[in-house]
């Protein structure tokens, strides 16, 4: 990225105000929140989902692939096959907990759910077999109801936040309201008000 003629080594600790405002520059420059939920709303309207790389149309398309039978396209039956495949190994797992595995990141457990719920809820909207929405709903719930997503490293909050928002996308209309609201209610006080409070320099890590 070239932002200056001239070569500087910034660090968040020393250049936090600087790398806020590039962030912003970058991040921010073409539309605003309120225009990008415009944006949003006006392509998928109020309440269609899924919308996160996964759309209706797409999902639609996969399936038409895999009726073709012995003329599906070669890469698309094997991808769906592995997805298939890993979805099944994870009925045979119980939910993840709350540990720091090597005594310093949650990390190992955020990436095992963000593994887990995306594989599952794939599976179920391509394949339609519910036991693939029932395991990837017990592996967000778990998730949600950890005291925090671990802060302190931030990687475990993003990749935790990665998880539940794509698993509460793919599997909105199969997920009643009450686990809706409290997936949606993990993401924004673990997630986004963690996040927002580091972005304005309110940070909880040490």
């Amino acid at each position: 990225m070239i932002y200056s003629k001239e070569e500087k080594n910034l660090s968040w600790g020393n250049n936090l105000d600087l790398l806020n405002k590039i962030f912003e520059a970058f991040g921010y420059d073409d539309l605003t929140g309120e225009e990008y939920i415009q944006a949003v709303y006006k392509k998928f309207g109020d309440d269609s989902h899924p919308r996160l790389l996964l759309t209706e149309e797409r999902i639609n398309w996969i399936k038409s692939e895999l009726a073709k039978g012995d003329a599906c396209d070669k890469v698309i039956a094997q991808v769906c096959a592995q997805i298939r495949g890993n979805a099944n190994g994870f009925l045979k797992t119980t939910p993840v907990k709350y540990e720091l595995r090597d005594g310093v990141r949650l990390l190992y457990v955020s990436a095992d759910v963000e593994t887990r719920v995306m594989c599952l809820a794939a599976a179920y909207n391509i394949f339609g077999d519910e036991r693939y929405a029932v395991r990837a709903r017990q592996e967000m719930l778990a998730a949600a109801n950890f005291p925090d997503w671990h802060p302190w490293h931030f990687l475990d909050t993003g990749n935790m936040t990665a998880a539940l928002a794509f698993g509460y996308d793919w599997l909105y209309d199969w997920l009643d309201k009450g686990d809706r609201e409290l997936i949606r209610n993990a993401i924004m006080e673990h997630g986004f008000t963690v996040i927002l409070n580091d972005f304005d320099g309110k940070t909880t890590r040490s």
